[in-house]
């Protein structure tokens, strides 16, 4: 499957492979670090780190392993900015749905009462007609 998404899809790829195999390898390198411990004899306490990690990752991880620095994480912990397209495209649907809220509230709403009005005041012209020519 992830061979697949690499042929057809390189930069998904890349953010969901590539990239969470260097964050995942620079997480566990860091928490299986040495703990400091003044007891021991040699200063440190060995860690032990279980990681649980889909199997698509664990190659990316082992060839990484030890070599991600502080600069490479940096990079990836940032959302890139949104595309004005995809702004673009944002507004449009909220503005869309929010026209259609308001279309379908006049619809539903402003028909009645608008026959309700014009039916009440046709019935007082009607009357006011034949009072005047009964007279």
């Amino acid at each position: 499957m992830l061979t697949e998404m690499t042929g057809e899809f390189p930069t998904l790829s890349r953010v969901f492979v590539e990239e969470r195999d260097t964050y995942l390898a620079y997480s566990l390198w860091l928490a299986s670090s040495p703990v400091p411990n003044m007891a021991s004899p040699s200063g440190v306490r060995p860690s032990v780190v279980v990681g649980v990690v889909g199997i698509g990752h664990v190659p990316g991880i082992v060839k990484k392993w030890g070599q991600v620095k502080d600069e490479d994480i940096a990079p990836l912990l940032k959302i890139p900015e949104t595309s004005l397209t995809t702004k673009v495209v944002k507004k449009s649907i909220k503005y869309t749905v929010i026209g259609l809220t308001i279309w379908g509230c006049y619809r539903l709403l402003v028909p009645h009462s608008m026959n309700t009005a014009l039916s009440h005041a046709s019935l007082q012209t009607i009357d006011w007609i034949q009072k005047s020519i009964h007279k």
